[in-house]
């Protein structure tokens, strides 16, 4: 399961799979250029996104299979890895027009989630996708040769198949990413930056360099 990813240089490359598609710049960071139009639904939306995005940034442009369902993120800690609890995007408003993914928005404008009531919380899922969950995360640590720590975000179908969508390498660190210690579960803040630190000390004494 997962999503498959196509990187345009212009309108004219690109041949994608079935729509909703999602468009964003292959080398931003947190959410930047994402917002409600990121999502397009027609091969008119995508060709206006992708000039948009390019006139603004003149760089590639990533387009992903939109899986709907519930925003899942997941905190690894050490090179082992040791996979954390995972944390859910809530969106309590049911209207039409409610976010439907984490926009830049919903991660940056506290007045944008408190009227759509965006919340974090600790996901509550079945036994069989929390062991989905460890064993993705293990194997995505593994496979991208991530280190030290790290971030993955999934999505969760109504039919309960779990995709992994991207790895963040370098995830926010700041206390309330997510909520309230709620990236990293179950590290007090204020252990988890010496706790990195030490991981990667040890992976480099060991000369794991990877």
């Amino acid at each position: 399961d997962g999503i498959r990813d196509v990187a345009v240089t212009g309108v004219q490359t690109c041949a994608l799979p079935i729509y909703p598609l999602i468009v964003k710049p292959q080398f931003g960071d947190g959410s930047d250029e994402i917002g409600k139009h990121s999502l397009v639904l027609t091969p008119r939306e995508l060709k206006l996104r992708v000039k948009a995005i390019r006139a603004r940034l003149k760089e590639p442009v990533l387009c992903e299979e939109f899986i709907p369902g519930r925003d899942i993120y997941v905190g690894i800690i050490g090179n082992e890895p040791r996979v954390l609890a995972p944390t859910e995007m809530v969106v309590g408003s049911k209207k039409a027009s409610a976010p439907k993914f984490a926009t830049y928005r919903v991660k940056n404008d506290g007045a944008y989630r408190t009227k759509w009531r965006v919340r974090y919380s600790l996901a509550k899922l079945p036994s069989r996708v929390m062991k989905q969950v460890r064993d993705y995360g293990n194997k995505v640590f593994r496979a991208l040769h991530l280190r030290d720590y790290a971030r993955l975000d999934f999505r969760l179908t109504d039919e309960g198949r779990l995709v992994f969508i991207e790895a963040n390498p370098n995830s926010d660190l700041t206390p309330h990413t997510l909520g309230q210690n709620l990236c990293f579960v179950g590290i007090d803040y204020h252990k988890l930056i010496p706790l990195i630190v030490e991981t990667a000390r040890k992976r480099y004494r060991s000369k794991r360099h990877f």
